[in-house]
């Protein structure tokens, strides 16, 4: 998907949430964005078939989940993300596993909020889902979040890590 050398990193003078920062960043071609409390193996290859097949202008990885009582839910019709349950759900269902690949367009539903804290999950997503060009990546990978000081002992724990100094 390119070079891993090609990284940039994005210094906010002011929070701006979930997807203020898409204006302060220019994209010329599709951009994947990790949120930075995950840990699993990425469908990229699926992710990618999926965006590029839809023409869609954000595609998230989703998938299932036992227990939804802390994390939102995402409502599909096929491949389309139509609506958004933001830890209201409980129970099973689809989640977001926080790794998103945006194409450029992307900047037309965040423009409006430039330099102005904004929410991916609250007001950008549910834009393109009205419009129809949001669409979800249903893959079992393992995934893990480790946003959580307990998640990460747990983690840690599972995995033979060992105490981190």
């Amino acid at each position: 998907y390119g070079a891993l050398s090609d990284r940039n990193f994005i210094v906010e003078e002011t929070p701006l949430g979930t997807g203020g920062w898409l204006n302060l960043y220019d994209f010329q071609n599709d951009l994947l964005v990790i949120n930075g409390d995950i840990i699993g193996d990425l469908p990229l290859e699926d992710m990618l078939v999926v965006h590029k097949a839809n023409n869609a202008v954000a595609t998230i990885w989703a998938k299932f989940s036992e227990d939804c009582k802390d994390v939102g839910t995402i409502v599909m019709d096929g491949l389309r993300i139509v609506d958004f349950k933001e830890k209201t759900a409980e129970g099973t269902g689809i989640i977001s596993a926080g790794v998103y690949l945006f194409s450029p367009l992307i900047k037309v539903f965040s423009k409006e909020f430039k330099h102005v804290s904004v929410s991916l999950e609250y007001v950008i997503f549910p834009q393109i889902a009205r419009q129809g060009r949001l669409y979800g990546c249903v893959v079992d990978n393992k995934w893990n979040d480790v946003g959580t000081i307990p998640k990460w002992e747990l983690y840690n724990d599972q995995n033979n890590m060992g105490d981190l100094e």
